[in-house]
């Protein structure tokens, strides 16, 4: 899985999570009380969508950025203008 896979599992779940409330007519409560099967499913299943595509972007996108990161200010405390060109993307000859 890539980070667009994520960003679509997160998208589909914030979808699935909106459909009950954006259209409560389509998801009317049972006669005898409570709540709509489909839309207690539709809320639930979104939010293991959101939670797997948020896994997916924070494993591909957020932790090597962090990693980045903290190895860059490692480096300033050592040299500050390398660190500065590590934060950049540029390399120092």
């Amino acid at each position: 899985m890539n980070p667009r896979n994520g960003f679509g599992f997160l998208l589909l779940g914030l979808v699935m999570l909106a459909c009950p409330l954006a259209a409560p007519g389509y998801f009317p409560a049972p006669p005898w009380g409570g709540s709509d099967a489909q839309a207690m499913w539709l809320e639930g299943m979104g939010a293991i969508q959101i939670f797997f595509g948020g896994a997916i972007v924070l494993r591909h996108l957020a932790i090597p950025a962090l990693r980045r990161w903290t190895s860059a200010r490692r480096a300033a405390s050592a040299s500050p203008v390398f660190a500065l060109s590590r934060l950049r993307g540029l390399t120092r000859v």
